[in-house]
């Protein structure tokens, strides 16, 4: 008797895409994830943990430039042919990772006959989230800063952010004390409500005003 075939997704669920034909591997905080440079041969899917992205300067300084966490692609490099990883990314807690061949995702994509518009989709998010982040560094007041990078990841569905107060610091290029200072006088004003590695955004639109409405949140 023949072996039966997988049956189709009926909608772009990558968890459970990478579960089926992915491999699981687990990484200690610190560990790399992908270096930049190398070949970009695997695109991963994060099933638990964060990371982050970083670059390295000509003198070699480390930039972060973004934390990503669960439910979130990386190394999409991977997708295009003869790629290279463009950006570092290191655990920075236990990461669940999943991970297949760019080639073998595209041929899935396909095979489940899904829209090549719903991948076009992360892309274009991946694309505005650099883009905000790089307006958010170009701001010179600490507050507009701040505000710009909480706005940039506000969520109407979801209005936590999970980022501790040293990350946040990091992203938007100022110290943590200024960042805790500036954090704290939201939170006295009612803008945001304050927790354990997570701020909830109470009202975005005082965060629109305060950052001079710069980048993609109105689009």
């Amino acid at each position: 008797m023949a072996a039966m075939s997988k049956p189709k997704l009926e909608s772009p669920d990558l968890e459970r895409l990478f579960l089926r034909s992915g491999e699981k591997r687990l990484y200690r905080s610190g560990d790399m994830l992908f270096e930049k440079g190398e070949p970009a041969a695997n695109v991963g899917y994060i099933l638990q943990g964060q990371a982050r992205t970083f670059c390295l300067n000509t003198e070699g300084d480390e930039t972060t430039l973004f934390y990503i966490g669960k439910g979130n692609m990386i190394c999409t490099e991977s997708l295009t042919a003869h790629a290279s990883v463009i950006v570092s990314v290191q655990a920075i807690s236990p990461v669940e990772l999943c991970l297949m061949p760019g080639s073998t995702f595209l041929q899935l994509w396909q095979k489940n006959d899904w829209p090549i518009q719903e991948l076009i989709t992360h892309f274009v998010r991946r694309t505005t989230l650099l883009s905000d982040y790089l307006c958010c560094v170009r701001l010179q007041e600490s507050d507009k800063k701040v505000a710009y990078f909480l706005h940039s990841c506000y969520d109407p569905a979801d209005p936590v952010v999970s980022y501790t107060n040293e990350q946040i610091a990091t992203v938007v290029g100022l110290n943590r004390i200024t960042t805790n200072r500036v954090l704290n006088r939201f939170a006295r004003e009612g803008i945001v409500r304050l927790g354990y590695r997570r701020v909830e955004i109470l009202q975005p639109e005082r965060l629109a005003v305060m950052s001079d409405g710069l980048g993609y949140f109105d689009a």
